[in-house]
């Protein structure tokens, strides 16, 4: 999870984000508190669906790399997806909000799904750094820096365990891409982060 500078909120979702956004929670309250959340759907705009125009505004945020696992290029090799970082069905009026909305592989967007938790951690966070909460152990991937203060660990664990960061698949793709490192500038590896 590399740390991202967020830009200024793209004007079809200063536009039409509220509306949306209302949309949403009304159905979701027609589907009554018994009920499952309704299916999303993004809602069109000009033509186009909302879901791709936002990944066109977030995907130059990290530089073409999942939010929270890193990999790339997403589109090849894993689908891009647009994660809701606090859940649509839980945080229904932050469904269109723009500091809510990350780039996302389809194999993290599975794996965090709906959990939620205030320990997570959010790469666009003014304070964050991979450095201040993470390593990475060419045998582990991901571990939360032994020399942060505890609630850093903490946080850095909540976030490997709801995002999936030490599944071993991926731990395998990160080892992989650390091999190619000697081949390849850093910005061009599969996943960025440092020995």
């Amino acid at each position: 999870m590399m740390g991202m500078k967020r830009s200024p909120e793209p004007a079809f979702l200063q536009a039409k984000g509220s509306h949306w956004s209302l949309r949403w929670r009304q159905r979701c309250e027609a589907a009554g508190s018994s009920a499952r959340t309704p299916q999303f759907q993004w809602p069109r705009f000009q033509g186009r669906s909302v879901g791709e125009l936002l990944l066109d505004a977030l995907m130059p945020l990290t530089a073409h790399h999942c939010a929270y696992c890193d990999y790339a290029p997403l589109g090849v090799g894993s689908r891009r997806t647009v994660d809701h970082f606090r859940p649509k069905s839980r945080f229904r009026d932050l469904v269109y909000a723009w500091s809510n909305l990350f780039p996302c592989c389809d194999r993290c967007q599975s794996k965090k799904g709906e959990q939620w938790d205030e320990f997570l951690l959010k790469p666009d966070e003014v304070e964050y750094s991979f450095e201040r909460y993470f390593i990475c152990d060419v045998r582990d991937g991901l571990l939360p820096n032994p020399a942060a203060n505890e609630l850093d660990r903490a946080r850095a664990r909540r976030t490997i365990e709801l995002c999936g960061l030490d599944d071993p698949a991926l731990v395998l793709a990160m080892r992989r891409s650390r091999e190619h490192r000697k081949l390849l500038p850093l910005e061009e590896c599969s996943f960025r982060f440092p020995p």
